[in-house]
């Protein structure tokens, strides 16, 4: 009051007019009275006794039951457990189907090259369908049942739990992710990149592994080439991919992972896994199915050939996809 009073005498003396002095006060005199409450209690410690801070510390440590709470922790574990089981199928399918065709070429020479792939791709999903039963089906028909009984999902939906096909595994995933968050739980996503090294530093690591990776695709890319026979006709020998080729393959998919694992954070190996799968998935999706190419069958089996020799060269392609990704979302170096 005695500050307004001031200002009101002195914009009078001044020669303001004083309608323009009085508004001015009353609005000071308003944000002054709107504001100062805040400001007081943001510097007021709340007033917790001894027993409300030990309940505070009790129920952060040791939380009190919380069924649903509960249920949706094991639904979001399961899911990572899942979504694990899923990058393991991702990693190792292109050497499994590959070791599979040439068993089926080596049982029954003369099945053709398309069928035997065929039967191969039929067997991998066969056995990913066998491994999900063994390893995975029980615990996830116990979860999705008591999620049911809570009633957060509907019955025909059981099916993805119980019997899924080989290309539904990630929809498995999907569905005890959406669980989880119907039963209120709520993951962490502010993965903090101040643990462990710099970011800088593990930039350099990822653009050290990826320039390695580059060479190495060049050194996995040597095509399938046919032999003219002395009768005049072409033979096609050597399409399967070297064991080596596999073993350096798989050894540079592994210490890109563990890289990541051990030096980065979890979201660098999301990144990494989501760009290794999208690759996978546009590679098969422009691959071109045998029953609709109209080249020459010389020509198809020259390049199935080639694909099947290709398999080490696409999967580190798949790895460097995925550690782009990764870097990318660490941004520039300064």
């Amino acid at each position: 009051m005695l500050i307004g009073a001031g200002v009101f005498a002195w914009g009078v003396v001044k020669g303001v007019n004083p309608l323009i002095a009085a508004g001015v006060v009353l609005f000071a005199a308003n944000a002054i009275l709107l504001v100062w409450p805040k400001v007081r209690r943001g510097h007021q410690l709340p007033g917790l006794g001894p027993v409300e801070r030990r309940e505070q510390l009790d129920n952060l440590f040791y939380p009190p039951r919380d069924d649903r709470r509960e249920l949706g922790e094991q639904c979001a574990a399961f899911a990572t457990k899942m979504r694990v089981f899923c990058e393991e199928v991702e990693a190792k399918q292109e050497k499994s189907i590959a070791g599979f065709a040439k068993e089926i070429r080596n049982a029954n020479p003369d099945l053709g090259p398309f069928r035997a792939r065929k039967d191969a791709e039929s067997h991998f999903e066969r056995n990913v369908e066998a491994a999900y039963a063994l390893e995975m089906r029980d615990e996830a028909l116990r979860l999705f049942d008591e999620a049911r009984g809570q009633g957060e999902i509907v019955a025909k939906l059981r099916r993805i739990a119980d019997r899924p096909l080989a290309v539904e595994m990630f929809e498995v995933v999907n569905l005890f992710v959406a669980i989880a968050r119907r039963l209120d739980y709520k993951p962490v996503t502010d993965y903090s990149p101040a643990i462990g090294p710099s970011p800088a530093s593990i930039a350099s690591k990822i653009d050290s592994i990826m320039r390695e990776g580059l060479d190495l695709v060049g050194e996995l890319s040597a095509p399938v080439e046919p032999e003219r026979t002395g009768s005049g006709n072409w033979k096609l020998e050597g399409g399967d991919a070297p064991d080596e080729w596999w073993e350096e393959a798989d050894s540079f998919t592994k210490r890109a992972r563990t890289m990541l694992v051990d030096d980065g954070h979890p979201a660098l190996l999301t990144d990494y896994r989501d760009g290794f799968n999208d690759h996978l998935e546009k590679e098969r999706e422009a691959r071109r199915d045998p029953d609709e190419d109209t080249q020459s069958t010389a020509k198809k089996m020259l390049d199935l050939a080639n694909f099947e020799r290709s398999g080490p060269r696409r999967v580190v392609e798949a790895s460097l996809e995925g550690l782009a990704r990764a870097r990318h979302r660490l941004g520039p170096q300064a």
